[in-house]
């Protein structure tokens, strides 16, 4: 495991994540995402309420379990990285949607499913990102 590899690809996916975040979720698909919310009240905050702090802490997290994945996988470069991103981001955007529609009513089904393309789409571009950076760097 190459802890080098594994903090820069950390660090260029948080930063991936949150900036993909904010377009996909914040601008592209914010409408969209809102049209998919459901009966729960009172739970989303508002743009003056959100902590950009907390948010990127968030995605930090991600970049660093996609970096983790990554290098346990021996997977870096763009393509493996895309290939990646797009697997782990499917499977864990449609396993948290699942249980929150299944839990909560939060999001309608369309919106979960929606929120799992978007989210998806997300993770295989920040995960294209992450492989790219890590193999960039030598062992």
């Amino acid at each position: 495991m190459n802890m080098k590899k594994i903090l820069i690809g950390g660090i260029a996916g948080s930063v991936a994540f949150f900036l993909l975040g904010w377009l996909f979720y914040g601008i592209l698909f914010k409408d969209l995402m809102a049209a998919g919310m459901g009966t729960a009240t009172g739970v989303e905050k508002t743009d003056e309420e959100m902590s950009l702090g907390i948010i990127f802490l968030g995605n930090l997290m991600w970049g660093f379990l996609f970096s983790v994945v990554f290098s346990w996988s021996k997977h870096d470069g763009l393509m493996s990285g895309l290939f990646m991103g797009a697997v782990v981001g499917l499977l864990m955007n449609a396993g948290n949607d699942f249980i929150m529609y299944g839990t909560s009513n939060l999001m309608t089904m369309n919106g979960a499913l929606i929120d799992i393309a978007v989210g998806t789409v997300l993770s295989t571009l920040a995960g294209g990102v992450i492989g790219w950076v890590m193999g960039m760097i030598k062992e």
